[in-house]
């Protein structure tokens, strides 16, 4: 992706909430899966993995992000649309308002967390609220570190659900007999 296209795409988003009425000013970073965020120019963006991220700061944040982030879905759809029109292929990017998702993805890592803090203290399953795929996929990635709680999806959209769960160990796995009963004579 170059500078060009990353310009592109900024001028987009701040042309389509120009329209809408409101001023923004927009900053860029690289998201990549092996290397810390911020780690990266955006001139070296080799990797069809990485992915441009998209923040726009705004005076009235929740207009544009709406409840759950459904508006700021829309409004990231709308300017992908656009972005896909004027290049002619898709381009990975997110779009994100004041931070909400960042934010976001913050507090469901802290959730994670949680959870399998729960877990390991109880030995017994957590079920968490329903959740979008998206959140549900960062659940299930950060829990995918440890190797003594796992995590599955249960349920059907849109009230489908993570449970996180505690991985028995194979060599502490203790199997509850039943008690030995005794087998008496009997005389006929």
């Amino acid at each position: 992706m170059s500078d060009k296209v990353v310009n592109l795409i900024k001028e987009t988003i701040e042309d389509l909430l120009s329209k809408m009425g409101y001023e923004s000013k927009t900053e860029s970073e690289i998201l990549s899966q092996d290397l810390p965020q911020n780690t990266k120019s955006l001139s070296k963006i080799k990797d069809e993995q990485d992915i441009l991220r998209i923040n726009v700061n705004i005076d009235e944040p929740s207009l544009l992000i709406g409840r759950d982030g459904f508006t700021l879905k829309s409004l990231e759809h709308l300017v992908r649309l656009q972005v896909r029109k004027k290049i002619g292929k898709v381009v990975p990017f997110i779009v994100d308002i004041d931070d909400y998702k960042k934010r976001k993805e913050d507090f469901l890592r802290e959730l994670a967390q949680d959870a399998a803090s729960r877990v390991r203290a109880s030995k017994h399953f957590v079920v968490l609220k329903s959740m979008t795929g998206f959140e549900r996929r960062i659940i299930h990635t950060e829990l995918s570190k440890f190797k003594d709680v796992y995590t599955e999806s249960l349920g059907e959209e849109p009230n489908r659900r993570v449970v996180v769960k505690f991985k028995v160990q194979s060599s502490t796995r203790k199997v509850a007999s039943l008690p030995r009963v005794k087998k008496s004579k009997v005389k006929s």
